[in-house]
This record gives C-alpha cells, sequence and structure tokens, in this order.
C-alpha cells in the first residue's frame, strides 16, 4: 500500500481538530463544576443530581399545598368573587 500524503494530512488534520473539541469539552465543564460549586455547593455531579431529587420532592410539596391554600380559598371565596 503506496503512502497517501493527502491521506495522511486529512487524518491529522481531523485528530487536531478531535483534540481541539476535546479539550473545549474540558474546559466547559470545568466551567459547569465550578458553577455548581459557587451556586449550589456541589463538589460533583453526584452531589448536583441527589440537590435535584431533593428540590423536585420539595416542589411538588409546595405544589400540592398551594392547590390545597387555592382549593380551601375559592370553597370560601366563589360566591363572592362572582
Amino acid at each position: 500500500m503506496p503512502f497517501d500524503l493527502k491521506q495522511f494530512l486529512r487524518l491529522k488534520e481531523e485528530v487536531e481538530e478531535a483534540r481541539s473539541q476535546a479539550e473545549q469539552a474540558k474546559g466547559a465543564a470545568k466551567q459547569i463544576q465550578a458553577r455548581l460549586k459557587d451556586e449550589f455547593g456541589c463538589k460533583d455531579l453526584e452531589a448536583a443530581e441527589k440537590l435535584d431529587a431533593t428540590l423536585a420532592k420539595e416542589e411538588k410539596k409546595l405544589e400540592r399545598e398551594y392547590e390545597k391554600a387555592e382549593e380551601a380559598f375559592m370553597d370560601k371565596w366563589q360566591e363572592k368573587l362572582r
């Protein structure tokens, strides 16, 4: 198989592009980790996932409380609001 300089240069360019993209991805990941730590106190992805689950439960709880309060309000004031 003869040496194909064009193919070699194309592959070299693809490798360099892949390396560049990998470095960009690493930088973005570091920024996200820093933001998680600064804004939410999460040291890693596992801590962020736990916080997300906790906040989702709290959101559902508050949603139920709001719905009950709204229902009680409407039961009490619906006639006067018409």
